[in-house]
C-alpha cells in the first residue's frame, strides 16, 4: 500500500492539472494507511458492503476526505466485478470514493512499483482519482472513459521509422 501511496501522491500534481479544465481542484494524498477489519463469509463485498466501510472510515476523516479501497488480486466487489471487465470505479458515500483493483502479475510477481510497468494498479487508480475529481458523486461525465479502454482502441508501440509500412 505504501507504493500506491506514493504512486499517487506523485500523480495527483498531473492529474488535478487535468482535471482543471472542469473546475477548479485541490488534491493532496495522506501518508496514513488505515486499516479495517471486516468479516466476510466469501472473497468478495457489494458496493452496499463498501459503502458502509467508507462511512465508517469517513467518520473519523475530515468532511472533505476521499476514502481508496485498493482490492487485492484476490477481491471482488460483486457489483463492479472484475469478471465485467472492471478495474475500478468511483462513487459518494458520506464522502466520494474509489474502489479499485489491484491486478495479477503475469510473472508471477506480488510487489508493486511505482512505475507499474505491468499496469497492475496505477492506471486504474489515476483514472479513477480524475473522475472522482471532476465528479465526486458520481453522476456525471465520465472525463477518462473516452481515454480508455471502452473505446476498443489500440496502441501501437513503433520503435522506428522502418516499421511503419
Amino acid at each position: 500500500m505504501n507504493t500506491a501511496i506514493s504512486y499517487a501522491t506523485q500523480a495527483v500534481v498531473p492529474i488535478s492539472l487535468y482535471a482543471s479544465q472542469y473546475g477548479p481542484n485541490s488534491l493532496a494524498v495522506s501518508p496514513n494507511i488505515i486499516s479495517y477489519n471486516m468479516e466476510l463469509s466469501q472473497p468478495s463485498i457489494d458496493d452496499g458492503q463498501l459503502q458502509n466501510l467508507v462511512n465508517d472510515v469517513a467518520s473519523k476523516l475530515p468532511p472533505e476526505a476521499c476514502v481508496v479501497v485498493l482490492l487485492p488480486p484476490a477481491m471482488d466487489n460483486r457489483s463492479n466485478s472484475r469478471s465485467q471487465g472492471t478495474h475500478g470505479y468511483h462513487g459518494h458515500a458520506k464522502v466520494p470514493y474509489i474502489n479499485s483493483y489491484i491486478d495479477n502479475d503475469q510473472q508471477g510477481s506480488t510487489s508493486l512499483t511505482v512505475q507499474d510497468v505491468s499496469f497492475r494498479y496505477a492506471g486504474s487508480l489515476s483514472h479513477e482519482i480524475a473522475e472522482m475529481v471532476v465528479d465526486p458523486f458520481g453522476n456525471g461525465p465520465e472525463v477518462c472513459d473516452p481515454c480508455g479502454p471502452t473505446l476498443l482502441a489500440h496502441t501501437w508501440h513503433i520503435s522506428t521509422p522502418a516499421a511503419i509500412t
